[in-house]
């Protein structure tokens, strides 16, 4: 019943608008955190970092916007962590305004503050219709980790917990029923190559999800253009609901092979044991670099305020494994309060931990 309820919340009926206005909301965050390699612990890196996160909606009759964000100012091992992510993800430029200005050239500085949008989109509903642009997600596929048939998605893991990157969108969407979807979605060619792709997705039986895409994804200097095939099925049961993806990439150099498919498959599970939610995946890549990738999340809640959770990744191909633990209070004298300890090993074998804790509080 979970995937009925969410369907068709994502998929309200014809002129059921929200009622008209403007709703803000923003939290203010205090954080430190300590970095180092476990073989030279004294070496470590403290840093710390305040933030005001933003989130802004409003609606006029059919008309909806959005503007998510935040803005943070951080100081020694925060800035010279998200200096490194730079480095290493050039893609997480699109989207910040960071001052000093990024060069990956330069050594990281001691303090940066960094403006971040998470989301920033117009719509519009029309009937069974509706359109949406701006700096959003597509949330396309079934995965929360690894998601081939989300063409468009773009996952951070540096935090040890898979995270969505938004990306400039264009869509247009047809309900033809309470419980089904036809998406048509654009993104151009910044930073990554440009994509145009098609997806159907909807309810069979109130268990059963299925979902099917085709796409064209332009080319790079030194790569071809490629078409884009995928395949979703979920199924949502009282106490495991188990998903899969399937994707395909074929080449669109002289004459196309079928040898020359490239392909991506996805299987994972959602348990609940009494309290206890655990969450897997297994990515596998037959072509990929990181043929094999697995990642793992156990949650359980202590009591009504504090929770625990248990993430965990593995590349086997690469020797690479990260794992942590996450203890969080949820509205403890009007604030929430996290603390966290990632560990990870590297394909060589160099572990590293990173400690951190966090306070904030919404107005």
């Amino acid at each position: 019943m979970a995937l009925a309820a969410a369907c068709a919340l994502a998929n309200p009926p014809p002129h059921a608008y929200a009622q008209d206005g403007i709703q803000v909301a923003v939290k203010a965050r205090q954080g430190a955190s300590f970095a180092s390699s476990l073989s030279a612990p004294c070496l470590g890196r403290f840093g710390t970092g305040t933030s005001l996160d933003f989130d802004f909606s409003g609606q006029k009759g059919p008309a909806s916007t959005s503007v998510a964000g935040s803005l943070s100012l951080l100081s020694g091992g925060e800035a010279q962590a998200l200096w490194g992510s730079l480095v290493l993800d050039p893609g997480k430029v699109f989207g910040v305004l960071l001052a000093p200005d990024f060069d990956p050239g330069l050594a990281a500085p001691q303090s940066a503050s960094i403006l971040s949008l998470r989301e920033l989109s117009i719509s519009l509903e029309q009937g069974p219709f509706s359109f949406e642009t701006g700096y959003t997600l597509a949330n396309w596929g079934q995965g929360k980790a690894f998601s081939p048939a989300d063409y468009f998605a773009d996952i951070d893991y540096s935090s040890g917990r898979p995270e969505r990157r938004s990306k400039v969108l264009f869509r247009a969407s047809f309900f033809p029923g309470s419980l089904s979807r036809i998406d048509i979605v654009a993104a151009p060619e910044i930073l990554s190559p440009g994509i145009i792709a098609a997806r159907a997705y909807g309810l069979v039986t109130d268990t059963l999800a299925l979902g099917a895409s085709i796409g064209y994804k332009t080319g790079v200097p030194g790569t071809s253009s490629s078409v884009l095939g995928g395949l979703e099925l979920g199924f949502d049961l009282p106490w495991f609901s188990p998903y899969g993806e399937a994707a395909l990439r074929l080449p669109l150099d002289g004459s196309p092979q079928f040898s020359e498919i490239k392909s991506s498959f996805m299987a994972g599970a959602v348990a609940k044991l009494g309290s206890l939610t655990l969450l897997g995946e297994y990515s596998y890549e037959p072509q990929g670099s990181a043929r094999h990738r697995i990642f793992g999340l156990a949650s359980y809640p202590l009591d009504e305020w504090l929770s625990l959770s248990v993430p965990l990744s593995l590349y086997p191909d690469a020797g690479a494994l990260s794992f942590g633990l996450t203890l969080a209070a949820a509205d403890l004298w009007g604030l929430d309060i996290a603390s966290a300890a990632l560990f990870s090993k590297d394909g060589i074998g160099n572990w590293s931990m990173a400690l951190s804790s966090q306070l904030s509080v919404g107005f």
